[in-house]
């Protein structure tokens, strides 16, 4: 069974009547019974306040308990993870950086969760220096559920074309267009990467023209 990555893979290296077939599904089937599922969760009436207290302490925890990493860094800093109670005891745990990722990486791997459940995946370096790391395959659907719950707020639906501007590769780029239409996300993928005082008017021409409702960035 082809995993998250693949996938991807499969859609880019895809032609666009390919791409635009795909996004006819419905956009609640082709993300997943758990992106249904969290989405129903979502709509109900919820305590956001114990449900954030309660999530942190299952963290804490989960990590404590099966991860080397965090493991040593608690008792190094004589931190009780069973005392952890609010958002203002989390902040005495030390922060993790991009760089503590890449010199712990092992450490950071949780002994209780299997390989075939998880896949490999990289960030898109717009900081200057990638950060990879494993993700399950399971936490794209949660995420995609969290992200229209929230956006939603502010008006927004999946029908509603949007402009992103984030990592990746854009095949385009050497023709000068620095931009690609993602009929995935209905949104049109601009670089961030190579925008500057020269190439500016392209984006704004391009945005004028297409006129998207929404801004995606980060």
């Amino acid at each position: 069974m082809l995993n998250l990555n693949q996938l991807k893979n499969l859609y880019l290296n895809s032609p666009k009547w390919v791409k635009k077939i795909y996004t006819a599904i419905p956009f609640e089937i082709r993300n997943g019974s758990g992106y249904r599922e969290w989405s129903t969760f979502l709509k109900k009436e919820l305590n956001t306040q114990e449900y954030e207290i309660l999530k942190i302490k299952e963290t804490v925890l989960y990590a404590y308990e099966n991860t080397k990493y965090y493991k040593n860094l608690f008792d190094k800093h004589h931190i009780d993870p069973y005392n952890i109670n609010s958002r203002e005891d989390l902040q005495l745990t030390p922060l993790l950086t991009k760089e503590l990722v890449a010199e712990n990486f092992e450490d950071l791997q949780v002994i209780n969760y299997p390989d075939n459940k998880k896949f490999f995946v990289s960030t898109g370096g717009t900081t200057g220096k990638s950060m990879t790391f494993y993700q399950s395959k399971n936490i794209w659907e949660k995420e995609v559920a969290f992200w229209i719950y929230d956006t939603a707020k502010y008006g927004y639906n999946p029908s509603k074309l949007k402009a992103s501007f984030r990592g990746g590769d854009l095949k385009n780029i050497e023709k000068r267009a620095y931009w690609e239409d993602d009929y995935i996300n209905n949104a049109i993928h601009f670089s961030p990467m190579h925008l500057s005082h020269d190439t500016v008017y392209k984006y704004i021409e391009k945005l004028n023209a297409s006129k998207p409702l929404f801004f995606h960035a980060y």
